[in-house]
């Protein structure tokens, strides 16, 4: 039964993770970075968080960011 919390658990954060972020970008109101949300997301490889977003959303966070400007 552990194993099967751990397998979903593995699955689920990162998604959740994904969706924060992207909820935080289109609320951004101030010129932050990139850089800065995403490290207050927890995330802290960058060149795996545009990967997975682009995978996930269609768009980077940066467009998702300008959009929301």
């Amino acid at each position: 039964m552990l194993e099967v919390m751990m397998i979903i658990m593995t699955m689920f954060l990162p998604k959740t993770k994904l969706n924060h972020l992207h909820i935080r970008l289109h609320k951004q109101k101030n010129h932050a970075s990139i850089a800065s949300i995403t490290r207050d997301s927890g995330f802290w490889h960058m060149g795996q968080l545009y990967k997975d977003y682009k995978t996930f959303f269609g768009e980077l966070p940066s467009k998702t960011l300008s959009d929301n400007h």
